[in-house]
């Protein structure tokens, strides 16, 4: 698919255009993950920037990985960023549900 081989050109170039179509694909459906996870649409705007810095650095190792699709693995980012936004607060719920 086309964003795999996006995503196969970041690490040799360091393209920021390639990532900026890679952000722009993803980017609603992340922050509307992660907003459904914390229940937080301010700390969600927050996680999930930090899901793209952690795609930006993690990318390459990405291109090694046969066993996922880029989706996956971005979704996965998400999902820890959750994990450790929601251990490093005092909430005890998750997604505003209790």
């Amino acid at each position: 698919p086309r964003t795999a081989r996006v995503a196969a050109d970041i690490p040799q170039s360091g393209d920021e255009a390639a990532f900026a179509e890679i952000l722009q694909r993803y980017k609603r459906a992340v922050l509307d993950f992660v907003n459904r996870m914390i229940g937080d649409p301010d700390a969600a705007q927050d996680v999930a920037h930090e899901v793209f810095v952690r795609v930006w650095r993690g990318i390459s190792r990405f291109t090694h990985r046969q066993d996922a699709t880029f989706s996956t693995w971005v979704f996965q980012i998400a999902r820890k960023a959750c994990v450790r936004t929601h251990k490093g607060s005092n909430v005890g719920t998750w997604g505003g549900r209790p």
